[in-house]
């Protein structure tokens, strides 16, 4: 034991010199330190950056030659913005080559042996390199083509896909910053990898299949006693075949968009809000709501693919989904609605597009609800009164002359409403006389409108 103790005691001692022994000053880089490549050994801080900076300068006017698939490209450094921060590479250095006595010494001692390699940290503009790759890429870059399934008439055919290649950008962008960090110029091979189908052929052959069974018959859709039969060419239209690594079949595309909204539009029983009915008295009843039902499209399609695939059960049945109204019976009864405050009519005639604008001006103000309180306006009622609406042209007053405008007839609606909410007493916030007497309505008791800054309120 004690021979062992004087042992374990002179090995410490020994390995307590080495580490004084190799301690080094502080001040100098030890030996075996390279910083991207370079042999800084034994330099200070100060020489070894001025040393990198000016072999980084050699480097910076040559430009870095690329090579993909066989092409050759060069980028130099300052188009990328590329800066590498050579006082923080130095510091990194000394942090991983000192510390205190002895550990300093044995780092150093290690360095010396094993060598320290030491990479900056780097800055760089990243769109300035991904638009260089990208500019590569566009040039070796072949896509792969996806294995295809097509009709020609009624009959699937499948068309093998064919592998691509591609530039690995991610792998790239490495390789580039790595050679532009070290002082070589040597051309920098990037990896251009192959790029397979997704979808190969043999995945679409039993889709195939299935398309044959799809088109093989009609198909009959049910809603209760009414039945519609959809024919061959009709399923051949709304089948969506695989497409952009998709595998599985379905009901949907334009095609198959329009004829479901058609359909839709022939099942569908809209619901009704609860509204209020005038009586030849005047008197008011209320109108109940009503739920109705409306095709629920994406249900309905699935079913009708369901019955497409199946060879022998060819029945869809729709699938339809309750609509409730907007304004229930519950609500209508609260609104305090009990009776009639005012009415008011004008007789209108002209030309077949007046008769058309003033009719669709009266759909646009009608079953407007007006809150007490609140205010009335003609304009934010009907909007903009322009051709994508189905406003014509006819016959308008303007600047006191009768000339032709599109819209012509609103005011005649304006004018309606106005007398119908001065005749029930409604406090009048905004109105304006035509620039002509017109015998729809006694003078003086008109009013005009022009979207939107000559507006009725009320």
């Amino acid at each position: 034991m004690r021979r062992l103790t004087v042992v374990g005691l002179a090995a410490l001692a020994v390995l307590l010199l080495a580490g004084f022994a190799f301690a080094g000053s502080t001040s100098r880089l030890t030996d075996g330190t390279r910083i991207a490549g370079l042999d800084v050994s034994g330099l200070t801080a100060a020489q070894a950056i001025a040393r990198l900076e000016a072999r980084a300068h050699k480097a910076e006017t040559k430009p870095l030659v690329l090579i993909a698939d066989g092409r050759r490209f060069s980028v130099r450094s300052d188009q990328l913005g590329f800066a590498p921060n050579w006082g923080a590479a130095v510091r990194a250095a000394q942090r991983r080559s000192g510390g205190p006595v002895p550990l300093r010494g044995y780092r150093r001692l290690w360095a010396s042996v094993a060598g320290l390699e030491v990479q900056p940290p780097t800055r760089y503009w990243r769109t300035a390199l991904d638009f260089e790759l990208a500019r590569i890429a566009r040039v070796v870059d072949h896509p792969r083509r996806e294995s295809v399934l097509a009709l020609k008439g009624t009959e699937p055919t499948v068309t093998p896909g064919t592998t691509g290649r591609v530039l690995d950008r991610p792998a790239a962008r490495r390789a580039v910053l790595a050679a532009l960090a070290a002082f070589s110029r040597e051309p920098v091979t990037l990896v251009v990898r192959a790029d397979p189908p997704r979808v190969t052929a043999a995945a679409l052959v039993p889709v195939a299949a299935q398309v044959r069974t799809a088109l093989s018959a009609p198909v009959t859709l049910r809603l209760g006693p009414t039945s519609w039969r959809i024919p061959r060419w009709r399923i051949a239209q709304i089948l969506e075949l695989p497409r952009d690594g998709r595998r599985t079949l379905r009901v949907g595309g334009e095609a198959a968009g329009t004829w479901l909204t058609a359909l839709a539009k022939r099942v569908a029983h809209p619901p009704k809000d609860a509204n209020f009915a005038v009586g030849a008295n005047g008197k008011l009843h209320l109108v109940p709501a009503e739920a109705g039902t409306v095709l629920d499209l994406e249900r309905s399609a699935r079913t009708i693919l369901r019955a497409a695939l199946s060879p022998t059960v060819r029945v869809a049945q729709l699938q339809v989904q309750a609509a409730q109204p907007k304004r229930t019976t519950e609500q209508a009864m609260q609104m305090g609605i009990t009776g009639l405050v005012g009415a008011y009519e004008t007789f209108y005639t002209g030309i077949p597009n007046r008769l058309h604008n003033v009719r669709l001006v009266a759909h646009l103000v009608d079953d407007k609800f007006i809150a007490p309180g609140q205010v009335f306006s003609f304009n934010r009622a009907t909007g903009d009164r322009n051709a994508s609406k189905g406003f014509l042209e006819a016959p308008v007053i303007i600047n006191g002359e009768l000339s032709t405008g599109l819209g012509g007839g609103v005011c005649q609606v304006s004018t309606t409403v106005f007398n119908a909410a001065y005749e029930a007493g409604l406090p009048i916030v905004e109105r304006h006389n035509h620039a002509l007497y017109i015998s729809h309505y006694p003078q003086g008791r008109d009013a005009t409108v022009n979207y939107p800054d000559v507006d009725l309120k009320f």
